[in-house]
């Protein structure tokens, strides 16, 4: 009798973590579908205007751009310990990536463009030294792990749970090979 008391004992744990991990997978997919929402309200509403109210989020037979940016990024998430400072990890990969994507004799006349717009008003020299090494380690990065990839990332949103989950949605061009 005791077996089977702790038979149903373990079940029912069983069942009550599958079910709490089936929370947590919807729960998982709501916020990304609000992280979705949300970008493509600001899409919409930003300069691209009524053009950019034929966005497609997830579209159909493509590589779902945030799992490529996420991995892009993943080798650095080390250096930002906090919800901002990923934020702003995640919008300097995001320059680096479409640097890279840019035709080389371009790339580094942009680079120093953003260099000195970052170091605008500071006197420290190093700042933009630093500014250029990272820009130039993304795009190095973009360029030889993710070479066959060739959409433009226009925006992204950036969310944290309270258990330190991340949330990324991207809006990209489609692929030029389609």
């Amino acid at each position: 009798m005791r077996a089977s008391v702790a038979d149903t004992e373990l079940g029912m744990a069983k069942k009550s973590k599958g079910f709490k991990d089936l929370l947590n997978l919807e729960q998982r997919q709501q916020q990304q579908r609000a992280t979705s929402d949300a970008l493509a309200q600001r899409f919409t509403q930003g300069q691209w205007g009524k053009g950019g109210s034929e966005v497609v989020v997830e579209p159909e037979g493509q590589v779902k751009m945030s799992e490529v940016i996420e991995d892009f990024v993943t080798p650095f998430l080390d250096v930002a310990t906090t919800p901002k400072a990923r934020k702003k990890l995640f919008a300097i990969a995001i320059f680096g990536w479409n640097l890279a994507l840019m035709p080389e004799g371009t790339r580094q006349l942009e680079v120093e463009k953003a260099v000195a717009a970052i170091c605008a008003g500071f006197s420290d020299d190093r700042l933009g030294e630093d500014t250029r090494i990272i820009l130039n380690d993304f795009i190095e990065h973009k360029l030889t792990e993710f070479p066959d990839y060739k959409r433009l990332v226009l925006d992204f949103e950036l969310r944290e749970d309270k258990r330190g989950t991340r949330y990324i949605s991207i809006m990209s061009t489609p692929d030029p090979a389609d």
